[in-house]
């Protein structure tokens, strides 16, 4: 491309500062590619294991989701406790609306924070769970497919 480039005559009157930056972004464009590749090959990697154990993607996954689902409800009724230990807004009350408002928020406040890590109570599931469910060689319980 460079060369291209420098018959044409673009290359050629182009400042030593103008190439550098030619440079730093064709380094960008290579890491990014690099970056592609490399995240293709993990997720190759992991459905050739997942075959090897006999275990489906979706059925990871499918299990994956039921244990933020169990973080995030067990966050919700611990939030939802908390929140009861607050005093309430004498002054002005609470309508039944904002009840169910506030009550909607929390519950999707702790389902994103399940979703992005939470306390660690879905990783642990997840691997006390995975070899039950899921089968694979270092299974003790097999759970048979419909």
């Amino acid at each position: 491309m460079i060369d291209a480039l420098n018959g044409i005559g673009g290359l050629s009157s182009l400042s030593a500062n103008g190439k550098a930056n030619l440079d730093i972004a064709k380094a960008r464009g290579e890491a990014a590619e690099f970056d592609r590749i490399l995240q293709k090959a993990k997720e190759a990697e992991k459905a050739k294991a997942a075959e090897e154990n006999g275990v489906a993607p979706k059925m990871e996954q499918k299990l994956r989701d039921a244990c933020q689902g169990f973080e995030a409800m067990f966050l919700t009724l611990m939030y939802k406790e908390m929140r009861n230990t607050v005093p309430k807004n004498e002054l002005f009350g609470e309508s039944h609306g904002e009840k169910i408002w506030r009550s909607m928020l929390d519950e999707e406040r702790m389902n994103q924070v399940a979703k992005s890590g939470g306390i660690g109570l879905a990783d642990m599931l997840y691997d006390q769970l995975s070899p039950q469910v899921l089968g694979g060689k270092n299974s003790k319980i097999r759970i048979m497919k419909p």
